[in-house]
């Protein structure tokens, strides 16, 4: 049968006109012959609006279930940065949100204050920090490479994404495991975040911060009615090669179930 994406003869699958990823199901008339090489382009774009576009805000709300329960990445909500203010602490925490769950999750930071030169350390539980402090010593016991880097953590500006929140002094900088179990920063401004940098640097070499007892770190949760916000970032190509599916999908359908040939 003919690809409808492609238009070539050759071994074709039912493709969902309406993704699966955004609760698309394979119904009578809903479906178009594609080839595996399209399924496997497509998918590329599917996975960018299901995970990074305000489309998988949607599709949390909605209540939408995973479409692989056992895998951890699976139903994730993936935007650059996740922020909610604690209405009774004033403290901030990144959060993530996953289809199927009711509630978004604190994922496990380091604060640092450079005002009154502390850290604090949260999270959702004694586990999760745990993984964090793991996670920076790992990070910071590699060998440096050839050009005597020891690896990449991504940056998040609030200059450029919040600036609102940037201007609080309650908000300080920190480190935090996002729920792909990456390092991520998340500063002010370049300058903030090489300072955080450089203060993981000394904290990672001290048996203490190593050694430190779980139960002393902060167990944080966020009263329900509190807002949140969140920054997207996504390809505007592979958005619209979604939509284009959508359309061009139905086109196809209406005319495969009038008789007309494929």
């Amino acid at each position: 049968m003919r690809c409808e994406w492609c238009q070539e003869d050759l071994d074709t699958s039912r493709d969902h006109v309406f993704p699966r990823l955004l609760g698309g199901k394979l119904e009578e008339g809903l479906w178009v012959p594609a080839c595996n090489n399209c399924c496997d382009s497509i998918s590329k774009a599917e996975d960018e609006v299901a995970h990074r576009s305000h489309i998988s805000a949607l599709r949390f709300a909605k209540g939408l279930r995973p479409r692989h329960p056992e895998r951890t990445t699976s139903g994730l909500v993936e935007p650059r940065i996740s922020l909610v203010k604690d209405p009774e602490t004033h403290r901030y925490s990144v959060f993530s949100l996953r289809l199927g769950e009711e509630h978004p999750e604190i994922l496990p930071a380091l604060e640092i204050d450079f005002q009154r030169e502390i850290f604090h350390i949260h999270g959702a539980g004694h586990e999760s920090v745990s993984r964090l402090v793991k996670a920076i010593c790992v990070f910071f016991d590699k060998p440096p490479g050839e050009t005597g880097e020891i690896g990449e953590i991504k940056v998040w500006k609030l200059e450029e994404l919040y600036p609102e929140i940037g201007e609080d002094p309650a908000f300080n900088p920190r480190i935090y495991l996002s729920a792909r179990g990456d390092l991520q920063i998340c500063a002010r401004d370049s300058s903030e975040a090489d300072k955080v940098a450089r203060i993981l640097t000394a904290l990672a070499s001290r048996e203490e911060f190593r050694s430190h007892s779980p139960e002393s770190w902060g167990k944080w949760s966020i009263p329900g009615g509190t807002p949140h916000q969140v920054s997207f970032r996504f390809d505007a190509v592979l958005f619209n090669r979604v939509i284009l599916k959508i359309t061009v999908g139905l086109v196809g359908a209406h005319l495969r179930r009038s008789g007309h040939p494929s």
